[in-house]
């Protein structure tokens, strides 16, 4: 998902932003690749999801500049797909009064 200011959407359309982030997510996501150790002592590769989008963010800033945006250019990615789904929320208890029996 990307957020950003009109600076951004006044030389973006929807389409031109989607691909260009997804062009800089190819060509930056390598650079964004870090080797760790994992608990059994097997190096594994972990892509930094915050840093890829970040430098997507600055990419789309810069070619908002050289196409000659005229306002302020802010611009947030956010990668929606990256997240567990939320747990449903437990729907409230419901508590039974029960009056005793009459006799």
């Amino acid at each position: 998902m990307i957020i950003a200011c009109d600076g951004l959407w006044d030389v973006f359309s929807n389409q031109e932003a989607i691909k260009f982030a997804q062009e800089s997510i190819d060509l930056r996501t390598e650079s964004c690749v870090e080797e760790r150790t994992g608990e059994s002592g097997a190096k594994i590769r972990v892509l930094m999801r915050d840093k890829l989008y970040s430098l997507v963010a600055k990419d789309l800033v810069k070619e908002a500049h050289d196409r000659h945006s005229e306002d302020n250019v802010s611009v947030v990615v956010v990668g929606m797909n990256n997240f567990p789904p939320l747990p449903l929320p437990r729907p409230p208890r419901r508590r039974l009064f029960l009056k005793p029996k009459s006799k």
